[in-house]
């Protein structure tokens, strides 16, 4: 999939009030999500959960990849791990691999 990314890198969310009216209602719904949750809740509950927040992320993703990259949680690869996995990709579309290898080179400076 092609995402498409202002020019001047600016996120549609604060240029666009449709882009933002839709993001605050998948956000709303990512909330809702998250407040049905408690301590009691069984690991079912949480994968279910998460599962369904992972697809409305998709949908946010879809409208604003700059607003997307700012809000999903994400995890801290150490760069050797990180450079090794990016060796063993194959059949990964060729612009994920683009945006990988370069936020592995802005990480190098």
């Amino acid at each position: 999939m092609n995402f498409v990314c202002r020019k001047d890198g600016l996120s549609k969310y604060y240029t666009s009030e449709v882009a933002k009216n839709r993001i605050d209602g998948y956000l709303r719904r990512i909330a809702k999500l998250q407040v049905g949750l408690g301590k009691d809740s069984t690991e079912e509950e949480k994968k279910q959960v998460r599962d369904a927040q992972a697809e409305i992320y998709k949908k946010i993703r879809d409208v604003d990849y700059i607003f997307y990259c700012a809000v999903t949680p994400s995890v801290l690869v150490p760069l050797p791990i990180a450079r090794k996995i990016m060796s063993l990709l194959q059949g990964v579309d060729d612009d994920i691999v683009e945006e990988l290898n370069y936020l592995l080179d802005m990480s190098d400076v």
